[in-house]
């Protein structure tokens, strides 16, 4: 195939210098490849190509030598043998321009145009300005596939700001209208989501004379917040800050807490959620803590940030990264046992001396002053084995033997030069 292309190379940089007027070119950002049509038999003269800037609306990625955007790029090499050599005007294109997002085509591309864009209107068979168009990759005719409309093309793609949901409303006229509307508290959106969604339905919907609100794109439920009521096709949700109640894993302060949940449909909750069971799925413990369940004064479970033991520490990824299974059916009953549900790693120039268990985080014990080194180890469960201090904390032996005696003394330089001659006597 690369031989291939290189022959027609070859043969469309002889056609272009045999052609009377015509030469290679490469076509800059925003322009397309057309034919001049500037035919006439006498004086002899073909047509050539050459490059117009794109139309308002669309755009197009600058040419590349020998490839997109080259009079000499082999792919289109026949083709451009034939306009150069056809015996009338020839204004065929030899590369198109794309459709940028926020535009529809009114008139669509053709084997002599690239073209006509206009920007996607505010009214409201056309989303009321807070819908858009998706960008449209061109490379031919009919890249629209016919004429596009704005009600039924600048409906395709939300154009609403970060941190906000696209739905129908019932406006005071009694006709549906798109509106982005902010995301209710304790909720967020992305831009990626507010504006990357496709828009399924939306068109037909606006068109009609519909007066139920139906939801287009959702918030995301934040972390330390909760659902008390959960998405449906008509309404965001609502979510509640976690609360510092012993039944959510506090005492007082708020120990853990609920991760976010990306919500891009109905019932993304899985129905109404509860701080009991939703709040006490991470740990909120500050870093260099571990979590685990100790026993109030009134005889209760409770969550509890403690401080990691001498020698140990947690990153923040640890203590707030963590899923704290099961943690909402101990603090629900009646258990007196205590639980460690996230634990703290050695440092180095340490050793775990006391093990791990599900009740215990372990101790630590400093390596001897002798020693030259010791590795942190990583400590992420129960059931990790006390260390021997041999096994960690090294003594490196100097491998260095004593200083060896003097070499012998070496050759005698060469002579040095000549001194210059001395000054006359008087």
């Amino acid at each position: 195939m690369p031989r291939y292309n290189n022959i027609l190379a070859g043969f469309a940089i002889l056609v272009l210098a045999f052609a009377p007027g015509a030469e290679a070119i490469v076509c800059g950002a925003n322009e397309y490849l057309e034919m001049d049509g500037a035919y006439t038999a006498s004086p002899a003269v073909a047509n050539a190509p050459k490059c117009t800037a794109c139309p308002t609306g669309m755009s197009n990625p600058a040419g590349v030598a020998g490839g997109y955007g080259d009079s000499a790029n082999p792919r289109i090499a026949v083709t451009l043998a034939a306009a150069i050599a056809q015996a009338s005007a020839n204004t065929n294109l030899l590369t198109w321009c794309n459709r940028d997002a926020g535009y529809y085509f009114t008139a669509d591309t053709s084997a002599t145009s690239p073209g006509v864009a206009a920007a996607c209107p505010t009214t409201q068979p056309a989303g009321s300005g807070v819908t858009t168009s998706p960008k449209l990759n061109c490379n031919g005719a009919a890249c629209g596939g016919g004429v596009e409309t704005a009600a039924a093309d600048c409906v395709l793609r939300s154009n609403c700001p970060v941190n906000t949901y696209l739905s129908t409303n019932v406006a005071a006229q009694n006709a549906v209208v798109a509106s982005c509307t902010a995301c209710p508290t304790g909720m967020s959106a992305p831009l990626s989501r507010t504006t990357g969604t496709t828009l399924s339905g939306l068109a037909t919907v606006l068109a009609a004379a519909q007066t139920a609100v139906k939801m287009y794109t959702w918030c995301d439920r934040d972390a330390g917040s909760y659902f008390t009521a959960d998405t449906s096709a008509i309404s965001p949700g609502v979510a509640a800050a976690c609360p510092d109640t012993q039944p959510a894993g506090g005492d007082g302060t708020e120990l853990t807490t609920s991760p976010k949940l990306t919500c891009t449909a109905a019932a993304c909750g899985s129905g109404v959620e509860t701080a009991a069971a939703d709040c006490v799925l991470r740990s909120a413990c500050p870093e260099n803590t571990y979590l685990s369940t100790n026993i109030a004064a009134q005889n209760a479970v409770v969550a509890s940030c403690t401080a990691c033991p001498a020698g140990m520490s947690a990153p923040l990824s640890r203590t707030t990264g963590t899923t704290l299974s099961g943690l909402a059916t101990v603090l629900a009953a009646a258990q007196t046992a205590v639980k460690v549900y996230t634990y703290c790693d050695v440092d180095s120039d340490y050793y775990l001396s006391t093990a791990t268990t599900a009740a215990v985080v372990g101790a630590a014990t400093a390596c001897p002053t002798a020693s030259t080194r010791s590795l942190a180890t990583s400590v992420a469960a129960a059931g990790v084995a006390a260390q021997a201090e041999s096994a960690v904390c090294v003594v490196e032996k100097d491998l260095d033997g004593p200083t060896g005696p003097a070499g012998p003394t070496g050759p005698t330089g060469p002579t040095g030069p000549t001194g210059p001659t001395g000054a006359a006597g008087r």
